[in-house]
């Protein structure tokens, strides 16, 4: 990873002053990218080409490339197509009230769009809609028996589509009139921040936890028929399955199977609101006064690292990827991933004070790990909360993962939003929190 790493990109601003979502590339493998400000398009060799601003709205989640048109929703509800190759606006349509904002993925089939729309606490979406592409026309909405949060509708290139709500249930909906074909699974009133997989083998694939919270929280991987939504099966998994599960070939045979990452992201806020917590009295303080007590130790905490932990008494967080055969959920292997110590994920705590100072989000807090992507020889590409894009790969077969010779790793210094890497031909471009990077062979 480190000797394909070409290079990275961040805002013209500067590194922390947004945060960025995903990216997706076209044929002539120039990179779209969105942040929370703003979407960009960059050249194979990294020179910004043009960027539109949907400001003062903000964007959530990443665009989507569809037939010459980029198209990006907004928290305020409105969906924007643009024209890919020069930037300018083809319309600006209003679809939703509001779009919740972890992480309602736009996905497109047959001029349809499908998005996560009417958001609930800003957060989590209450209903799916169907947009035309072409006119940006509501064709039809659907309210699921719970709400959506990691919202990424896929298709089994028919009139249909699936998708998941944040308690695991799984859905079949048709794609022209938003009706539910089936629905199953799920544990009521749970929640997850991962979401459904659709396999190439007639099988659907949704995440749940079960019923509780934290790092030894187990939750399940399921397994359901396309056709009906019938269980095949349904295996226990030791953590949170808090991402996104990916299928393919991962070693020297033609086995299907299912890669699943593992864990529990850590906080959302700064270990030294703790202190303010605590000592309430600094809260009346004039801000000329809090804000060096807080720099204080905001910066001491940064350079202890994993040693700030002692002082936090914030929890270790264990991750680990699981992959299961496809076709029965027969475990094939365990890789143990990185422990996380530090209080905030990579780069959050670092880029707090840039973010809040400008009044925006002050932190991505996303998910333990990115979407898992494999790649043509059963490389998996993926990254995790502690900065690190990983490729892990069962290169001689024998179900065991090496650290030493079948992991690679680059460190970005900043965690990753949810939908992980973008592929081109000799191209892979991982959009970090604060910025995109890009590896070439």
């Amino acid at each position: 990873m480190t000797s394909s790493f070409a290079w990275k990109w961040y805002a013209p601003e500067g590194r922390y002053s947004s945060i960025f979502f995903g990216a997706v590339i076209d044929g002539k493998k120039n990179i779209y990218v969105s942040s929370y400000h703003a979407v960009h398009k960059l050249s194979p060799a990294g020179v910004l080409l043009w960027t539109y601003s949907p400001a003062p709205d903000r964007i959530p989640d990443a665009p989507v490339l569809y037939k010459g048109t980029l198209l990006f929703d907004t928290n305020s509800g409105s969906l924007y197509a643009l024209d890919a190759e020069t930037g300018k606006l083809k319309y600006n349509k209003k679809v939703s009230s509001q779009i919740c904002a972890d992480t309602a993925f736009i996905t497109v089939h047959r001029d349809i769009a499908v998005l996560g729309t009417e958001s609930e606490n800003w957060l989590k979406c209450s209903k799916m809609k169907g947009v035309n592409v072409s006119t940006g026309e509501v064709l039809w909405e659907f309210a699921p028996d719970e709400a959506v949060w990691n919202v990424m509708a896929m298709f089994p290139d028919d009139d249909s589509f699936v998708f998941q709500d944040l308690a695991g249930k799984a859905y079949r909906n048709d794609l022209t009139t938003g009706k539910n074909l089936w629905k199953a699974g799920g544990w009521p009133n749970s929640w997850t921040d991962g979401t459904q997989m659709l396999g190439p083998n007639g099988l659907v694939y949704a995440v749940t936890v079960n019923g509780c919270s934290g790092p030894d929280c187990p939750g399940s991987l399921a397994a359901y028929r396309l056709s009906d939504g019938k269980e095949v099966w349904k295996k226990l998994v030791p953590r949170p399955p808090n991402s996104f599960p990916a299928v393919g070939k991962i070693g020297k045979t033609d086995e299907l199977s299912v890669v699943m990452p593992i864990g529990q992201q850590p906080g959302c806020d700064p270990g030294t609101f703790k202190i303010f917590q605590a000592f309430t009295f600094l809260q009346a303080l004039p801000m000329s006064i809090q804000a060096p007590i807080f720099n204080f130790f905001h910066f001491l905490g940064i350079a202890l690292g994993d040693y700030a932990q002692k002082i936090w008494q914030n929890p270790s967080l264990p991750t680990d990827l699981l992959a299961f055969n496809a076709e029965t959920g027969k475990l094939r292997w365990k890789w143990v991933g990185p422990t996380h110590r530090r209080y905030m994920c990579a780069g959050d705590d670092e880029g707090f004070i840039t973010r809040a100072q400008s009044g925006e989000r002050g932190a991505c807090c996303p998910n333990t790990w990115s979407a898992p992507t494999i790649g043509p020889d059963g490389t998996i590409y993926v990254g995790n909360q502690d900065g690190k894009f990983y490729a892990v790969r069962d290169a001689n077969g024998d179900n065991v993962i090496d650290d030493v010779t079948e992991v690679s790793a680059y460190d970005t210094g900043a965690a990753f939003s949810s939908p992980g890497a973008a592929f081109a031909p000799g191209m892979v471009v991982m959009t970090a929190c604060d910025g995109v990077y890009v590896f070439k062979q």
